[in-house]
């Protein structure tokens, strides 16, 4: 996933052809490249850097997201998520 902060204001995009895309950003034959917004919270929180070895992790969330700031799945079915999501900044 791909994440932009404007004026800390974050935004951010799937992959299309990554994993993650594939569990959260298509369902039901629709397709979202949007991440979920609730995804986008910690980002306000964290420093991100990168990894000085490999398997270094920099940032690892656990965050519960409400159904209506989830993916498409959550928000149907009006469930709210655990992830864990370990974050690091591209290279």
């Amino acid at each position: 996933m791909t994440v932009k902060n404007t004026s800390g204001t974050f935004s951010g995009n799937f992959d299309t052809s990554s994993r993650m895309y594939m569990a959260y950003g298509y369902s039901s034959g629709s397709a979202y490249t949007s991440l979920p917004s609730g995804w986008l919270v910690p980002f306000g929180y964290i420093n991100l850097g990168r990894p000085s070895k490999e398997g270094d992790e920099t940032a690892k969330v656990r965050i519960i997201v409400p159904h209506k700031q989830g993916h498409l799945t959550a928000s149907n079915y009006v469930t709210p998520y655990l992830y864990e999501l370990t974050l690091e900044r591209g290279r």
